[in-house]
């Protein structure tokens, strides 16, 4: 997992500016000298740190946190909605069906009194 991550970022680092670079070439052969336990200890220094990064920027961002609120209620909504007009659409085919069948017996048995009454 951490290869493909490092091989992502060398990938794009030529977009990035040079001091950037250095910093991450050193990263990159600091990591491959590391040994199995160093590289799992420095994945999960990895992985705090951006969870920290993360943490400080919606720890104190409300707009961010309303955002994500309402998205997620969004989206709840709306497959409430989508399965509501399933319902819907199948019970008013199943309405309609029935109706018409009782129509049709309705309009049977008109026949069958007009033949009676010949």
């Amino acid at each position: 997992m951490a290869e493909e991550i490092f091989n992502k970022i060398k990938e794009s680092v030529d977009d990035l500016s040079p001091a950037v670079r250095d910093k991450i070439k050193s990263m990159l052969t600091k990591y491959r000298e590391l040994d199995e336990d160093g590289k799992a200890e420095f994945m999960e220094n990895a992985k705090e740190a951006f969870k920290n990064s993360v943490s400080k920027y919606t720890s104190g961002n409300w707009a961010f946190k309303f955002w994500m609120l309402i998205r997620s209620y969004a989206m709840i909504l709306a497959a409430i909605i989508f399965i509501a007009t399933i319902f819907a659409f199948f019970g008013y085919k199943l309405y309609k069906s029935l109706t018409e069948r009782e129509k049709k017996r309705e309009e049977k048995r008109k026949l069958k009194q007009q033949k009676k009454r010949k």
